[in-house]
């Protein structure tokens, strides 16, 4: 079993204002309708797995470019209804329980570029005060560089904050002048310095990205049970194998389909939308291990006759592996497949409708087994 997160509280993130999710199980189904904070619950699952500085939280705003602020980025991600710009998350886990906090004070700090270059928080593989003079330079016109270092400025700052069992771990500083908030490459990467291991997975990876399979390949008992799965799709498949390109411009790996029914291996690339999905899906599940999966509208592209072979292999897999599985979902037929597949699994199951209301969002949360039978015996409508 996979109760990595027990509770989980959070106030002020987008749209969410007041939410508790309470009691959460192996298996947690998020529903409700649009603009209801689904995705949200996600992001802020997912800022969970990256080390504790605000550039998890930018990426998680949609920072494309390098031309916005870390400062201005942050501005989508608070609450637009909300005038005190204040995002409080809460976690608790087993002995655990993280609080972190993203705020804007009312009050401003006075800065010299000086100052700004000594202050190593500051840096982002390069210095500073070339972004300061250029953020100077641009909003006081006619000053010298000495001029421009000899004058005080002052700046509304927000500050990222995380304490663990009540004592604070971490404490970050954001300007408006910043690019990114310096945490360091090693940092970023050791998963010691992270919360909790996660895996998203977006409502249309499988389009976009090539697929990583060297866990679930190496993995002998799922993969054997991954090539069953895709016979749903492809009843000839007979293996998949990983082929290291040739061309030095490009080195990487192609992943090739033997099917029975070609004399060649076909690439990956040649299946459609709904196989790869499939495939992504339960890498996913493998590269998870002892972490959290995040999905986005977790039947996206899967027809509904794979659906239940599919999702079967999900649930069971994340159960044997200790991952804790946040799934999303728009789509009534989705749900209740996934609530049928595996039916002794759904004491297991949390089904989360969110609702908004005026001072709050809140959740209605059932286990599967309630969830089939008053949508069975009353008509509730999950979603």
């Amino acid at each position: 079993m996979a109760v990595i997160i027990k509770n989980i509280q959070i106030d002020g993130y987008r749209s969410l204002k007041n939410l508790s999710l309470n009691n959460l199980s192996d298996i947690n189904i998020i529903a409700g309708d649009n603009n209801t904070g689904k995705t949200s619950i996600l992001e802020i699952l997912s800022n969970l797995g990256a080390s504790i500085t605000p550039n998890a939280w930018m990426m998680r705003a949609g920072r494309v470019n390098l031309e916005r602020s870390a400062f201005s980025c942050l501005d989508s991600i608070f609450n637009i209804d909300d005038t005190n710009k204040e995002i409080t998350v809460q976690v608790s886990q087993e002995n655990k329980n993280t609080v972190i906090k993203l705020w804007q004070d009312e009050n401003t700090e006075r800065l010299s570029i000086d100052e700004m270059e000594k202050n190593e928080a500051l840096l982002n593989e390069g210095p500073a005060i070339k972004r300061a003079q250029n953020h100077l330079e641009h909003s006081n016109h006619g000053l010298t560089l000495e001029e421009i270092r000899a004058f005080p400025q002052e700046y509304p700052v927000r500050y990222l904050e995380t304490f663990l069992n009540g004592e604070k771990k971490s404490f970050n500083k954001i300007y408006p002048f910043q690019n990114a908030v310096y945490a360091g490459r090693d940092t970023l990467k050791k998963e010691k310095n992270r919360l909790i291991k996660t895996h998203y997975i977006s409502p249309s990876q499988h389009t976009d990205v090539t697929l990583s399979l060297k866990n679930i390949l190496n993995h002998a008992k799922k993969y054997t049970d991954m090539l069953k799965v895709l016979k749903a799709f492809d009843p000839d498949i007979l293996n998949i194998t990983a082929v290291e390109n040739d061309d030095v411009y490009f080195p990487g790996v192609t992943y090739k389909i033997i099917s029975q029914n070609h004399e060649e291996a076909l690439p990956l690339e040649v299946y459609g939308y709904g196989m790869k999905k499939a495939i992504l899906l339960m890498a996913a599940v493998v590269e998870a291990q002892n972490g959290l999966l995040l999905i986005d509208e977790f039947e996206t592209a899967i027809h509904t006759s794979a659906m239940d072979t599919v999702f079967q292999w999900i649930l069971k897999a994340c159960i044997d592996l200790n991952v804790q599985l946040f799934l999303t979902s728009h789509s009534k037929e989705a749900l209740e497949k996934i609530l049928t597949c595996e039916p002794e699994l759904q004491d297991n199951m949390r089904v989360i409708t969110l609702v908004k209301r005026e001072h709050g969002t809140k959740a209605r949360m059932l286990t599967g087994r309630e969830a089939v039978e008053v949508q069975n015996d009353y008509g509730l409508e999950l979603r």
